[in-house]
């Protein structure tokens, strides 16, 4: 599952992710959770209202994730 969403993310191929047992992929999800083409779900009984949300919608080619912030002091560090 969660190298199946991370292959997902690099790819920007529409993903539905469930939960696991031990909450690496909800932890890896929420570095990924504002990407609108990949979806994570708590109930079965989800999936296909967000499958077909999924298949409906399109989602930017560029939907990409923003880190510049989270890492903020090690790029100050590194460019000086």
């Amino acid at each position: 599952r969660l190298h199946g969403m991370v292959f997902s993310f690099i790819t920007r191929t529409p993903c539905i992710v469930f939960s696991n047992n031990n909450h690496k992929v909800k932890g890896t999800y929420q570095w990924i959770q504002d990407i609108s083409y990949i979806r994570y779900v708590n109930e079965v009984e989800d999936v296909e209202m967000i499958a077909k949300e999924l298949l409906r919608s399109e989602h930017d080619a560029h939907d990409v994730l923003d880190i510049e912030d989270k890492y903020k002091v090690l790029i100050d560090v590194l460019q000086e």
